[in-house]
């Protein structure tokens, strides 16, 4: 017995727009060639590195607010998949510039000598151990680098605001030594 195949039209990629309109629209001419072109308005291509994510954000958030949930869900998705490779990149900047690679398990940041792992989990576990004096430079000089200081400026001034502020440092730096050795001692008992 033999079959006789059909051939069946294969289904266009994910994400392509079909050149003719789809059955249903069918001999609705008008209305469907316009709501062809809002569609096609209503895809937004970006860049997830651009500088100026956040204000594509906005601006595609003031056109979508009219849009029922399930056809801005999908562009939404890509700009929070932008926003949270940005934060990781960022937080992973961070771990290399306390070189929290170096004290790091993982064989691939040693052997790289950044951090290649989670930087969220390599923060959180690394951060409480970095010493309150370097937190607190740390701190200043991005504030001071908010309000428009060029680099050196910014270093001298946040060093100055350290040095005004160390006998609070100090009173922190006591009390996260202290902290410290109770969580090392609290892991012992744990072994």
């Amino acid at each position: 017995m033999v079959r006789k195949q059909t051939k069946v039209a294969p289904h266009p990629p994910r994400g392509s727009r079909r050149a003719s309109p789809s059955p249903r629209s069918a001999g609705r001419g008008k209305e469907a060639a316009e709501r062809a072109e809002t569609d096609a308005h209503r895809e937004i291509n970006f860049d997830p590195q651009s500088e100026t994510l956040d204000a594509e954000y906005q601006a595609w958030w003031q056109q979508a607010k009219s849009l029922p949930g399930p056809e801005r869900r999908p562009t939404y998705l890509k700009f929070q998949a932008a926003f949270d490779a940005r934060q990781r990149e960022e937080r992973r900047v961070l771990n290399n510039a306390f070189r929290f690679w170096f004290a790091c398990p993982h064989k691939a940041c040693k052997r790289t000598s950044r951090c290649m792992s989670d930087p969220h989990a390599c923060f959180e576990h690394w951060w409480p151990a970095v010493p309150e004096s370097m937190k607190a430079l740390f701190r200043f000089y991005i504030l001071a680098g908010k309000e428009g200081l060029s680099q050196p400026d910014a270093a001298r001034k946040a060093q100055a605001q350290v040095e005004q502020h160390a006998e609070q440092i100090a009173q922190l730096e006591a009390e996260q030594t202290r902290m410290l050795a109770a969580r090392d001692a609290e892991e012992r008992q744990r072994d």
